[in-house]
């Protein structure tokens, strides 16, 4: 694929996943804040864990398919952002062409006319 193809296809996918992809990150932040005695917050209490619970791993069927198509969108955001950093890496290490004016001239060699005096 060309590197313009992937390039549009990791934006596209990106927006496309991004609001899932902070309330995937961000509920499971919270239980894990609210399940963990180390930070001190009440253990599984409130309506907001409720929330945090169902939108993390909730949903029945329906959050089993929405938690496997937002893994495989992943994957493929992250092996697009791969691809696209391997073609600049490889692009980089064979330079573009170097034109003349970015070359630095070497002097020119010095040559006597017959009409010199030396």
């Amino acid at each position: 694929m060309k590197e313009p193809a992937l390039r549009r296809l990791h934006r596209w996918l990106g927006l496309l996943l991004v609001l899932f992809i902070l309330l995937q990150v961000g509920s499971g932040l919270l239980l894990t804040l609210w399940q963990s005695p180390v930070f001190g917050l009440p253990i599984g209490s409130g309506a907001w864990f409720a929330v945090a619970r169902l939108l993390h791993s909730g949903g029945g069927l329906i959050g089993v398919w929405y938690r496997l198509i937002l893994s495989a969108g992943l994957v493929i955001l992250a092996g697009t952002g791969l691809l696209i950093g391997w073609k600049i890496w490889q692009r980089s290490r064979t330079g573009p062409a170097r034109t003349p004016s970015a070359d630095p001239k070497p002097a020119a060699p010095k040559t006597t006319s017959p009409d010199s005096p030396i």
